[in-house]
């Protein structure tokens, strides 16, 4: 027999407008206390990260994948090499992406991922410096990292409390934060930024 299909009562209106209020007040709330946690930790990861020699090789599963991926992108518009590396893909070949003077940056929320977890040996014997960008400093990743710049305890937007959101969009603000004031310290300029982005409306107006 099949499975009997339930069937919920659609949202008004004013209950959509009030759920979306809801979903980015949560994201706002989020990027206060983000803020209000940097500390010595953060200077000692945008350090790393610029003074390093070769490339920032950002690395993360699933969603923190995909936020690693733009913070590749990120670095590379504003002068700092960056390649993305997938955990799982690394097992099988692509460690090869990582060099002795590279610095990898390494986002989880709750650093016990398991393709992450499995990279960690890997990364310890090449000798590179770890940042772990994560909510769960005492985890595995946490553990390892050089450097471990804490999201802090985060209650996602989502409605289960499942799906990553507001932890997501943590490690970009993080991502992007490290970003930009690596670029401030090296005196990155407009004139700088034309050179890697001459395409597009933003490349015409440089």
């Amino acid at each position: 027999m099949e499975a009997e299909t339930r069937t919920l009562p659609a949202l008004t209106r004013l209950e959509q407008l009030r759920s979306g209020k809801e979903v980015i007040s949560a994201y706002a709330a989020t990027m206060t206390d983000l803020a209000a946690r940097l500390d010595a930790r953060f200077c000692q990861a945008a350090q790393l990260l610029f003074d390093c020699q070769g490339s920032v090789i950002c690395s993360g599963m699933g969603k923190a994948g995909l936020i690693a991926q733009k913070i590749t992108a990120t670095l590379a518009s504003i002068g700092t090499r960056s390649h993305f590396l997938h955990p799982a893909e690394a097992m099988h070949g692509d460690l090869g992406r990582v060099h002795h003077n590279d610095v990898v940056l390494l986002f989880s929320q709750s650093g016990e991922t398991e393709e992450v977890v499995r990279l960690l040996p890997s990364l310890a014997a090449f000798g590179v410096p770890l940042i772990a960008v994560t909510c769960r400093p005492q985890s595995s990743l946490g553990r390892a990292a050089q450097v471990t710049l804490d999201l802090g305890p985060i209650e996602e937007a989502c409605p289960l409390g499942l799906a990553p959101t507001t932890s997501a969009a943590a490690m970009l603000a993080m991502g992007d934060a490290l970003a930009l004031v690596v670029s401030r310290m090296r005196r990155f300029a407009a004139s700088d930024f034309a050179r890697f982005h001459p395409g597009g409306a933003l490349g015409f107006r440089l």
